[in-house]
């Protein structure tokens, strides 16, 4: 899951916080500025700029500070979504026998979809069951 990207207001600019991942987004973003120093990026602390960061990124945790800048409330600041459910593990396939090695996902996947359009001719696939 990619990080979440972090943005403040200090000193007249806007400190940015972001993961590799939205390194273009930010370079894309008119005004801005790498700070190799404090490794973020900077920009200048305006509403417009605010909102085009606010627009651009995202996964993006706020500051209060600059909450106001856009002019919401620090609680009223656009939640992070919340992390996709885990995946529900695959039920067993009882494979043919004799198999020497693990089949792929994908011939599992076959396999699965194979038995019971083939079961409704009468027959099953294999002749081992």
């Amino acid at each position: 899951m990619p990080e979440a990207a972090f943005a403040d207001v200090d000193a007249g600019r806007i400190l940015l916080r972001a993961p590799f991942s939205n390194l273009l987004l930010c370079q894309r973003i008119a005004g801005s500025r790498w700070d190799h120093a404090r490794r973020l990026w900077t920009f200048p602390a305006t509403p417009h700029h605010a909102r085009q960061i606010r627009a651009s990124i995202p996964r993006l945790e706020v500051s209060g500070q600059f909450a106001a800048l856009l002019g919401e409330k620090a609680e009223a600041a656009r939640p992070i979504a919340p992390p996709p459910p885990a995946p529900r593990p695959e039920p067993a396939v009882e494979l043919p026998h004799g198999l020497k090695t693990k089949p792929w996902r994908h011939q599992v996947e076959a396999f699965r979809f194979a038995i019971p359009t083939s079961t409704v001719f009468g027959r099953h696939p294999c002749p081992s069951y």
